[in-house]
């Protein structure tokens, strides 16, 4: 039974996964592997190229996942053991499924860059130097914040670095 409820768990999430990354090699509302595109760069042989690529990697990633999913169905017999081969291969499948998608992006980003194939028009923001000097010292008073949110696993200290500021000269580095 317990191999049955693991394997719907991973279908399902084999089928989100699946759904959501394998459509985004076709280009559709102006968007191509979550970049925008006008739609003469669709043409480019450098973006078929990219599409192309990401379609072999997804492939070839989806078999890998399923082929490592085989020793799942064979530890039936040792559920502690079939336990955490299947904790252990959900994270890691889902991290791979998603890197051909990551590279795709970040190449038809680079080709976009490449060929400045910009969509819309270009809109100057003006900026005022106060608000990026509010900004700044903003982060300086904040910098327990910003040091919790590089490190989540100290979420779990409690409120006690919340009470301190950490704003005077001797201590700017430290966080």
């Amino acid at each position: 039974m317990l191999t049955v409820i693991l394997s719907i768990t991973a279908i399902i999430n084999f089928a989100a996964i699946i759904a959501t990354y394998k459509p985004q090699a076709k280009y559709r509302n102006g968007m191509l592997f979550a970049v925008a595109l006008p739609a003469h760069a669709v043409d480019h042989p450098g973006i078929r190229d990219i599409q192309a690529g990401f379609v072999r990697r997804m492939n070839r990633t989806i078999l890998v996942t399923l082929a490592a999913s085989v020793p799942f169905a064979v530890l039936h017999f040792w559920p502690v053991y079939q336990i955490i081969y299947f904790l252990v291969w959900l994270p890691v499948f889902s991290v791979a499924l998603v890197v051909p998608f990551r590279r795709a992006f970040r190449e038809t980003l680079a080709l976009k860059r490449e060929h400045e194939w910009f969509v819309g028009s270009n809109r100057i923001i003006a900026g005022d130097l106060r608000v990026a000097h509010l900004k700044t010292s903003a982060r300086h008073r904040c910098g327990c914040l910003r040091f919790r949110l590089r490190c989540p696993g100290l979420w779990c200290c409690g409120p006690v670095p919340w009470i301190f500021r950490f704003t005077g000269p001797h201590l700017a580095g430290w966080l």
